[in-house]
């Protein structure tokens, strides 16, 4: 099969270019959870606490500290869409000792 031929039938449709009226439906997207995370619509009240404890202890000893986190994750963040691992997470608190 022509390359090109596979590239118009995977991202679009074939020879749309000759009618640029043509309306191309929109394509299906589906939001599934990353394995090993939770919904967190479905955590229970004394989690969600406890993350909020954490994250709290967290800022107030990076206030402290002056440090500025968010370079230091931004630095694991290889794919740039928010997310690490928690190995990643930990190799984060030990450098910059806040945990």
């Amino acid at each position: 099969m022509d390359v090109n031929l596979y590239l118009h039938l995977v991202f679009t449709q074939p020879n749309l270019e000759k009618t640029p009226e043509h309306r191309v439906p929109p394509s299906e997207i589906f939001r599934v959870p990353k394995p090993g995370t939770m919904d967190w619509r479905h955590a229970s009240d004394e989690h969600k606490q406890l993350v909020e404890e954490t994250l709290a202890r967290l800022r107030e000893r990076a206030d402290q500290r002056r440090v500025l986190l968010k370079p230091q994750f931004q630095d694991f963040d290889n794919h740039n869409n928010g997310h690490i691992t928690r190995q990643q997470f930990r190799q984060v608190s030990q450098d910059v000792v806040v945990c």
